[in-house]
């Protein structure tokens, strides 16, 4: 997975910002990339996220996501209190 953005109007500050989304490739049946909205996350007004933890969130999600059914080992984790509240709140949703 990974973060897609894309320039909207945002209705509560009334300017153009970033809309992100969590999104998946995959291959169809004829062998074509296509991608699949995982998660409309929406604006990430005035969180200040960096692009490296914006990079953090997608992988340790992705890593939840692909090892679901293998309890053995534990997930990853990061340091930052702030990747690790959006991790536990777009995995929930």
């Amino acid at each position: 997975m990974y973060f897609k953005f894309s320039g909207r109007h945002n209705p509560h500050t009334g300017k153009s910002d970033w809309y992100y989304r969590l999104v998946e490739s995959y291959r169809n049946s004829e062998g074509r990339v296509c991608h699949r909205t995982m998660l409309n996350v929406g604006f990430l007004d005035g969180e200040g996220l960096t692009t490296d933890q914006l990079n953090l969130i997608q992988k340790i999600l992705t890593q939840r996501v692909e090892n679901v059914q293998q309890l053995l080992f534990e997930m990853p984790v990061s340091n930052d209190p702030v990747v690790n509240r959006h991790v536990e709140e777009y995995y929930n949703r």
